[in-house]
């Protein structure tokens, strides 16, 4: 068994595991749901907290199995392993971490600190956004638009700077996670949503440029 396999069928074990035994401390009424300073909203019964708790380790698992899976449905997909490895050990690292959070939370009644989980966030979008520019094309892995598609050309140019843009987004989220009050950092994670969705719609827009551009496109 590869190192990687064995990674993700631990860290779905840890995590079942760690999810139950968490589970049977809390008391019978969760807070399952916060505000955005952080305060309980909604509540729930434990079962509801236990299944929340889960998610981690399902998303690890179905992680490995796509893994495993995806190769035979396109074997361009074969070409981008090693990205493909890469984002499945971040994801299941950044999981690992996301279960931790939401079990103190579920502890406390209350999210607490964030600062770490926003600083694994901006992490993880450095990872995958250094590997981008690297990734071939492929059905599964980097950013799907039409234009990126039908030419080489706007898949390589798109995710070069798109890679450029989710390492700066990220690096700028650590940074601002690691030096202002936890108290706005739900604020300032609004405002980063809405910068990636900028550059989502920059890239979507530059993507169809560098196709038009391409004399060897297919047709979309």
């Amino acid at each position: 068994m590869k190192p990687l396999d064995l990674l993700s069928i631990g860290a779905t074990i840890w995590c079942s595991v760690f999810a139950f035994i968490s589970a049977a401390q809390l008391p019978e009424r969760v807070a399952v749901h916060f505000d955005i300073n952080g305060n309980p909203d909604r509540y729930g019964n434990r079962l509801e907290a236990s299944i929340i708790m889960l998610i981690p380790a399902i998303a690890i698992l179905l992680l490995w199995v796509m893994d495993k899976f995806l190769p035979n449905l396109d074997a361009r997909v074969r070409d981008a392993q090693k990205t493909m490895s890469t984002i499945q050990i971040t994801i299941t690292l950044f999981m690992i971490i996301l279960q931790f959070w939401i079990i103190a939370a579920f502890k406390n009644n209350s999210i607490g600190d964030s600062r770490i989980f926003f600083i694994a966030i901006g992490a993880l979008f450095m990872v995958i956004g250094n590997i981008m520019p690297k990734t071939p094309p492929n059905k599964f892995a980097g950013i799907k638009f039409p234009w990126t598609f039908g030419s080489d050309r706007a898949w390589y140019a798109t995710h070069r700077v798109g890679g450029w843009h989710w390492v700066i987004l990220g690096a700028t989220l650590a940074i601002l996670a690691l030096t202002l009050p936890s108290s706005i950092l739900i604020t300032v994670m609004l405002i980063w949503t809405a910068a990636m969705f900028t550059s989502l719609t920059y890239l979507w827009f530059y993507s169809k440029k560098q196709y038009q551009a391409d004399p060897e496109r297919r047709s979309i």
